[in-house]
C-alpha cells in the first residue's frame, strides 16, 4: 500500500513513486494499492499497467480536485477502491473534521456521481474489489451483495467478516470497503 503525496505544484514524487514501482516492485508482479490517490490519470495509468489497484479517498470530493475525479473517471471500475484516510481528508460535507469510517459513503456517493451510479453499487463493486484483490475470494459471493432491509443475519455475517479480516490483516482496514464501513458503522459500538 503505497501513498504517495507530492508537494504543490510539483509531479517529482509521482515520477520517483511510479519510478521506484516500476524498477522494484512490478517485476515480482504482486501489484498493490496507491492508497488516498492524489494523482492524474496518466500517473494512474502507469499505476494500473503495474497491477495496481487504485484507492480513492475523501479529497475526491473537494472542489479543486478535479484531476482525481478525471482520474476516476477513467480507472476501470473492477480497479477501484475507496477508503477514508481516517482521521484525515473528511469528505465534503464533513470538510474540516475528524475523519470517520462512516463517512466513506461520501467517497462512494461522489464516485457513483461521476459514473452515473448509486453509491450502494458503488459500495457493492468496491467490496468486490477489495475480497479479490486480498485472495478472500471465498466470502466475495456470500458477504458483497446487498443486505435486505432489516436483515439483521446479514449485517451479522458482515460484521463477522470484518472481525475475521481485521483480526488476520489490522493494516488493510485503511482501505476498506463502503459495504464493510457501513457495515460496522451500523453495529452497536459493544459489538465493534
Amino acid at each position: 500500500m503505497i501513498h504517495c503525496r507530492p508537494s504543490d505544484g510539483s509531479d517529482n514524487a509521482w515520477k520517483d513513486c511510479l519510478g521506484l514501482i516500476r524498477d522494484g516492485w512490478a517485476p515480482k508482479g504482486f501489484g498493490g494499492i496507491l492508497h488516498c490517490f492524489t494523482g492524474n490519470w496518466p500517473q494512474a495509468k502507469q499505476a494500473l499497467d503495474m497491477g495496481f489497484m487504485i484507492s480513492f479517498a475523501g479529497n475526491i470530493t473537494f472542489p479543486k480536485a478535479q484531476q482525481i475525479r478525471d482520474a476516476a473517471l477513467e480507472v476501470p471500475l473492477d480497479r477501484v477502491l475507496i477508503e477514508t484516510d481516517s482521521p484525515y481528508l473528511a469528505p465534503v460535507p464533513h470538510r474540516g473534521k475528524r475523519n470517520e469510517p462512516g463517512f466513506v459513503k461520501e467517497t462512494a456517493r461522489k464516485l457513483g456521481d461521476l459514473r452515473g451510479l448509486s453509491a450502494d453499487e458503488i459500495g457493492e463493486r468496491t467490496s468486490r474489489n477489495f475480497y479479490e484483490f486480498f485472495k478472500l475470494t471465498e466470502m466475495v459471493e456470500s458477504k458483497v451483495t446487498a443486505p435486505d432491509p432489516g436483515s439483521s443475519v446479514s449485517l451479522s455475517n458482515r460484521f463477522h467478516c470484518f472481525r475475521k479480516i481485521r483480526n488476520v490483516c489490522p493494516r488493510i482496514l485503511s482501505t476498506w470497503s463502503a459495504k464493510s464501513i457501513w457495515t460496522r458503522s451500523a453495529m452497536p459500538s459493544s459489538r465493534r
